[in-house]
């Protein structure tokens, strides 16, 4: 994968998107992870709660094949 440093966050959810099959809301979650702050503040900033973001991260592992935030992060960087 191209570096998401390399990458609009546009380009990179589309990305994610096509590449890993994330819906527009976990492509949204993965881009606020890559910021590096922690799902709570990720949740934050896109309004959802603690718990639909914890939903989203099950499921975005599963389609990436990662099983903790640090491989997403790797993954997408």
């Amino acid at each position: 994968m191209a570096a998401a440093l390399d990458l609009t966050p546009g380009e990179l959810k589309e990305y994610l998107r096509n590449r890993s099959g994330l819906t527009r809301a976990e492509a949204d979650v993965a881009w606020e992870i890559l910021k590096g702050d922690g799902r709570d503040a990720a949740a934050t900033r896109l309004g959802i709660a603690a718990a639909t973001m914890r939903a989203h991260l099950t499921h975005i592992f599963e389609k990436t094949g990662v099983r903790r935030q640090a491989e997403l992060v790797r993954l997408m960087s």
